[in-house]
């Protein structure tokens, strides 16, 4: 089933919630108060401001243009919603301004077994800040208010209200914090600290406001932290392929699986995982469809994901057995001209037979399989093994890998003399989110806390590792001094 990814038009959904009639006739919007040109209901909420000719404040104007800028898409034309995201005039009758706040700023899911519907967090967004403006907006529209018609309002005044006795910026967040309870008393001393010296004299009320939901959702007592990041703060949820050795598969035999348990017990959270085989769409529909925190293994630089620090380094590699090939280090050697060489089309190895004349002679295997039921990289080995091959290039960990499965034994050599064409030595990292900022400099302490265990993991499947001199990385070289 599609996911449904509640876009930032969920920000209105925190806005619109606060500030009008509830369900228990709660709520009343009409405004009694006025500051610097923003209105209050009687329990001092954002409220809108219809005038006798029909005209709205410029602050319900401006949330208009703004819902119309970051939120409609999901939520609507006039927030009536759609099949991506819930009408959020309706949405305001049972929501507290409060927990509007807390939603548009820590964002909220909703996954069961007949959907996944998940909507990000919001509160760092400088559009979405100004949610007072979108929620007046969206209660000037609310099936509560009786007379007002769809589409653009009029505006009552051209430009922003002058704002001629503005408090002091301390004094404002004093206010902010107090509005919002006792419950919040902790986040006091932080939200203050976040906001000293410039920041306080620029960042405005209202984004000091949704810092405060952020941080209590957050740092709430006993709660995890990356709240506001990950699915799960409890779960450390992989996106992996299921079926896709040495990396992972559903049994938990692959060296990306027991790393995801290694991390996940150090920082005490149980493992889940998002399955997807890893072909076209790999990405997109696991850790951009928020069913997972973080890919496992990822090139570092794709900019698909954000990548981790590096855990290693690797590269190409010629697979071959017996003793005719011993000593071959480069595709350029003589010895090979009149060997068949198995490669993965399109991979770059493959430019590099085309340019040393051998891609005549060269058996092709599928790049894109569906890694259920086929296997490039096994079909490879097999055929080298039964002779039909006489070497085969491959990526460095399957090399490594396969080459230990079954008899006879096979010879890995790492490309590293290959020059004029694509780069066969890559770093791979771990890949987040691009928002994730936390979570990826939590994985990047883990990856520098554990890099010695991750090593022995890594060439205990027989991973071609290289340091940053193209040196390889042998156990018998993690044992020594530096």
């Amino acid at each position: 089933m599609r996911s449904r990814l509640v876009g930032a038009g969920t920000i209105a959904l925190a806005i619109v919630l606060s500030g009008v009639v509830l369900a228990d006739g709660s709520g009343d919007p009409t405004a009694v108060k006025q500051e610097d040109g923003k209105y209050l209901d009687k329990e001092g909420n954002p409220t809108y401001k219809i005038q006798t000719d029909g005209t709205v404040d410029w602050y319900t104007y401006s949330g208009y243009r703004r819902y119309h800028s970051e939120c409609h898409v999901c939520h609507g034309p006039d927030g009536e919603g759609s099949t991506y995201a819930p009408a959020l005039k309706n949405s305001l009758k049972t929501m507290s301004h409060v927990d509007f706040l807390g939603v548009v700023a820590a964002g909220r899911k909703n996954v069961s077994t007949a959907q996944e519907s998940v909507m990000p967090a919001f509160g760092l967004n400088k559009n979405v800040a100004a949610t007072w403006t979108i929620f007046t907006s969206i209660c000037e529209r609310a099936p509560t208010t009786p007379g007002v018609a769809h589409g653009r309002p009029s505006v009552s005044r051209s430009r922003r209200p002058m704002q001629n006795s503005r408090k002091p910026a301390s004094a404002r967040i004093e206010n902010v914090i107090a509005s919002h309870g006792a419950w919040r008393w902790a986040m006091a001393a932080q939200l203050r600290a976040a906001l000293a010296g410039t920041m306080a004299a620029t960042l405005g009320s209202t984004l000091a406001s949704t810092l405060v939901c952020t941080l209590a959702w957050a740092q709430a007592p006993g709660g995890p932290n990356l709240s506001i990041e990950l699915i799960d703060p409890n779960v450390f949820r992989a996106c992996a392929d299921p079926h896709n050795l040495p990396f992972s598969n559903e049994q938990g035999e692959g060296f990306e699986n027991k790393l995801a348990e290694l991390f996940a017990g150090k920082l005490g959270k149980r493992l889940g995982y998002a399955w997807y085989p890893q072909a076209t769409g790999f990405v997109r529909n696991t850790l951009g469809a928020h069913r997972c925190d973080v890919i496992m293994g990822f090139p570092q630089g794709d900019d698909l994901v954000q990548s981790t620090n590096a855990y290693y380094r690797t590269a190409y590699a010629l697979v071959f057995s017996g003793a005719e090939l011993a000593g071959v280090r480069s595709l350029a050697d003589q010895r090979l001209k009149d060997k068949r060489i198995g490669v993965v089309a399109g991979t770059p190895p493959a430019t590099y037979l085309a340019a040393n004349g051998l891609l005549t002679r060269a058996k092709p295997y599928a790049l894109m399989v569906d890694t259920r039921i086929d296997s490039s990289a096994e079909a490879m080995i097999k055929d080298l093994r039964a002779g039909e091959i006489d070497a085969g290039l491959l990526w460095g960990p399957m090399a490594g890998y396969l080459a230990r499965q079954g008899a006879p034994s096979l010879q890995v050599v790492p490309l590293l003399q290959e020059t004029g064409g694509p780069r066969l030595v890559y770093r791979i990292a771990m890949g987040v989110r691009a928002s994730d900022q936390n979570w990826k400099r939590e994985l990047n302490g883990l990856i520098q806390e554990n890099q010695l265990e991750i090593n022995k993991l890594l060439l205990s499947y027989g991973v071609p590792l290289l340091d940053e001199k193209d040196q390889p990385i042998t156990n018998d070289s993690l044992t020594k001094t530096p």
